[in-house]
This record gives structure tokens, sequence and C-alpha cells, in this order.
């Protein structure tokens, strides 16, 4: 048997394309070489051929990487963090030998761990430690209705219907349709929504556009407008009779609109136009992509240590793990929040607004904003260049309204007010303040602070407001406690916890 290891990017070319395998590589090993020389990253080739044939091959590459709390210097399959799949090709019967060709080359590498992930392959006949996924997709063939068993959706219908007559329109591209410029506003779209829930988009690297050009003869990209604008975007890669569902991302603007289900809905109508059997939902845990299959099956993930010692140190690793040490990390931040809580205190107040007389205001303009819409908002904020979260989306949609001081597109000074019972987070208590509005959760950049703002967006507020206000802030913070009260505010015991 012989055991081929290459390095070379064009030795890697010749060699897939001059050897014969029975089945396909998802994603392709093209694919592979390609993304890697594009970023010009090391990658090696180790494959068997048995005779004239090969019967193992598959790509990996080598850096640290983590299991549960520790740190390992590693062998894994290239492609993990971009292919939903990895490619891997074993031939029935040649897994242990595979396994220990490639056991070696880590050995003589000062590899301590072997990562084979997400793959068909369980190897369950190895020593290895084994983790696997439940991956939903959808089989036209299973369906009395086909694609239209998703297509068909009441709720998918719905929220179509209120967008319909809205300049609503869908573009697919393909191969060389798909441009930088597209993957561009992919990319925009998709940092403002990651950035949503604070979580940090892949495309805060620039080298990940790259990944999105390459071998785009099997990608899709799916647009979808209203008004001159995008709801959504969706890309994903066709092999054989099957489209991988790999990176939805929706315009944060539209999000009470369901734009991924609506983006689903037309992703079905693709492809059951396109003689496309299965949609794969590939990784990810999302409740609708259950509701949106029929089938489902098994990937693994296999874990070889290379020598004893790190074989005792993986089995630590997996024991972190099965006893949850990041449930503990979380589980230790709550007690240190509730310890917080019961040395904490607040003052409230009361303002009547017919008493206050209006400051001056700041040598410099500034502008007052009262922002009561979703969709203003987010239009404010990426005018100023900033991220648009969860809980903002939250408020607007239960009545509050967001305030905000600009001043050459800075914001100076900004908070929020509410007709509704208010969570204060700072003592874990509820404030019953029987309908009157409550002024909350104030922030002024530190460039921005001692001039007067704070003062003058309370002030601004509460003529807004043509109405009393309440307004709390920790007695432990002198300078707010001073400068509510030189608005006007004054202490009140009128209110009462739940």
């Amino acid at each position: 048997m012989k055991k081929i290891e290459i390095r070379s990017y064009e030795e890697m070319h010749l060699f897939i394309k001059d050897e014969i395998f029975p089945v396909d590589s998802v994603p392709s090993f093209k694919e592979i070489i390609n993304i890697a020389q594009s970023h010009e990253e090391n990658i090696v080739l180790l494959s068997l051929k048995l005779e004239s044939e090969i019967v193992a091959l598959a790509f990996f590459s080598q850096s640290v990487r983590q299991l549960s709390a520790l740190k390992y210097n590693s062998l894994f399959l290239y492609g993990f963090d971009f292919f939903d799949y990895n490619p891997i090709f074993i031939q029935r019967g040649f897994e242990k030998q595979y396994i220990n060709f490639v056991k070696k080359y880590a050995s003589e590498n000062n590899i301590e761990l072997l990562i084979l992930e997400n793959i068909l392959h369980s190897f369950n006949s190895l020593n290895s430690v084994k983790e696997f996924q439940e991956i939903s997709f959808f089989d036209k063939n299973i369906s009395k209705n086909n694609f239209d068993f998703i297509i068909n959706k009441k709720s998918l219908k719905r929220h179509k219907k209120k967008l319909i007559n809205n300049d609503y329109s869908v573009c697919h591209f393909r191969g060389n349709e798909i441009t930088d410029d597209l993957i561009s506003q992919f990319s925009d779209l998709h940092i403002e929504r990651w950035n949503f829930d604070n979580i940090e988009s892949a495309f805060e690297s620039e080298k990940r556009k790259i990944n999105y050009l390459q071998s785009t003869s099997n990608k899709l990209l799916t647009m979808i407008k209203v008004n001159n604008e995008i709801l959504a975007m969706h890309f994903g890669m066709i092999y054989n009779e099957t489209l991988i569902w790999h990176s939805p991302v929706l315009n944060i603007k539209f999000y009470e609109f369901s734009p991924i289900e609506i983006l689903l809905l037309e992703t079905s109508i693709f492809c059951n136009e396109n003689n496309i059997r299965f949609l794969d939902f590939g990784l990810g845990d999302e409740t609708y992509k259950v509701r949106f299959s029929n089938q489902n099956k098994t990937i693994y993930s296999s874990y070889f240590p290379i020598g004893f010692i790190q074989k005792i140190k993986v089995v630590f690793s997996v024991f972190l793990r099965d006893i949850g040490v990041n449930s503990f990390l979380n589980f230790l931040k709550i007690i240190y929040r509730k310890l917080s809580v019961i040395s904490n205190s607040v003052n409230i107040y009361k303002a009547e607004c017919k008493e206050i007389d209006k400051l001056k205001s700041p040598k410099h303009k500034v502008k007052f904003h009262v922002i009561s819409d979703y969709s203003v908002l987010v239009n404010y904020f990426r005018e100023m260049k900033k991220s648009v979260k969860r809980h903002h989306y939250k408020r607007l949609m239960s009545g509050d309204v967001y305030y905000c001081l600009s001043s050459e597109n800075h914001m100076v000074c900004s908070g929020w007010s509410s007709s509704r019972n208010l969570h204060l987070s700072e003592i874990e208590k509820i404030l019953n303040i029987e309908g009157n509005y409550v002024l909350y959760d104030f922030f002024t950049p530190v460039e921005f602070r001692n001039k007067g703002n704070y003062k003058l967006i309370l002030q601004n507020i509460l003529f807004h407001l043509q109405s009393d206000a309440y307004i709390y802030t920790l007695k432990s913070n002198k300078a707010s406690n001073i400068a509510i009260q030189n608005v006007g505010f004054e202490k009140t015991n009128i209110y009462s916890f739940e």
C-alpha cells in the first residue's frame, strides 16, 4: 500500500485531476485547494493508494485548537471553518490503515491531537473521543407535494403577502454572476446582523470574502429586495441534487417581517424549479430547520490524541466538558451578579413638566431626536455608524421611545422612556409607576461628559412628553443624582416595587 504526502498546490491539482474516485467529495477537493491557495495557507494532502486505486484521501491543516478548556497543537481536516461538512474519502475497510498513517504523520510533526469533524464516518471501531450531531434536511421525494410542502406553509405565504405589494423582487445569481460587489453587500449585512446579537461576524476578517468568491460554479446567491432595499440574502452550495443552506442573512431593518422564512420560501421555489431534490440545512440548531425538514442524518467528529500523555489530557478535557465547565462559569457569574445586586440601592425621582424651565444649550450645536419606529432607528444608527442591538428592537416593539442628542454625526447623549412597568436590573425589581413615563438607560460618551448634555436631553424629553415623568439612578452615582436634581426632578415615594 502506497502512502502519499503532497504539499504543493500544483501537485495537488494534478493528483486529483489524474486520479479516479468512486464517489464525489462534498465539498470538492478542488474547492479545498483553491481556497487554501487563495489564502496562501499551508495544507497537506495525505492519501493511501492500493495498487492503482485510491482508497483514502483528505486535506489537512495545522494550528492550535481548543477542546473544552484546553488547547492542543492540532491536525484537522481543512475547510472546517467554512464548509458545513469536511471533505474526506475513505473506502470501507481502510479506516484503520488510513488513521494510523495520519497519526504517524502527526506524531512526526509534533502534533498533539488529530481532529476529524463533521463527517459521515463514525470510526466506531477505532479508539477515539467521539461526538455526533443530527442534521435536518428536506427530501422532496418523500413528500407528497414535493417542495410545495414548504412553499404552501400558511405562515410563509402570510409573511410574503405583507411585502408583495412593496416592489418585491427575487434574484438568483450563479457562477460568474456572483461578484465582489454582491459579496460585499452580503458581508455588510452579515456583520450588522451578528452585531445585533453581540456576536462577531466571520466577515470581520476581509479574508472571509475570498472563500465566497472561490469556485463559484456550483454556488447560489439569492437576494430578495423590498422597495429597492435588501430584505435578505442567502449563499448556498449545490452538489448534484443537493442545495446546502449555508449562509442565510437578514436585513435587521425588516426583522419583524420574518425575512429568513421568506428567504426559505424563495429558496424552496428555486429548488422546485431547478430539479433540486435535497435542501440540506447544514450545521446549526435553529428551530425552523426542524420545522421545515422531513429527514435527519448524523455527522460525526472524532478526536485522536497522539501519545499517552495527550490521551490523558483529552480525557480530562472531555471530563471538563461533560461536567459543564462553561455552565459552571456562567453559574459563578450569576452568583456574582446577585451579590452585586444586594449591595445596590436606587433613588427614584419624579418631575412635573410644568415646573421645569428650559436649560440653556451647550455651546456646540446639538440636535434632539425622538425615535419610536424601529426602521427609523436602524436608518439613524447606520448614519451614525453605530450597531443596532436586539434590545433596541425589543424595546421599540414594546412601545418604548428612544431619544438622542447628536452633533456633527456623533451621538452626544442618549436614553429611553417607557410607559410600562420597568425591570430595574441594578436591583432586580420591577418599578410600578402606574402608567406614567419612566426614563432609563442613559449614556453619554466620555468625550461629551461634563458639558451639560445629560441635563439637556432630560430637559428636551420632558418638554417632548408634556407629562410628569419618573427617573431612577443608583444612590452611589453622585454625578447622576446631582444632574437629575439640577433639571428639576425631586425624590418621591409615589411608586411601588413588584
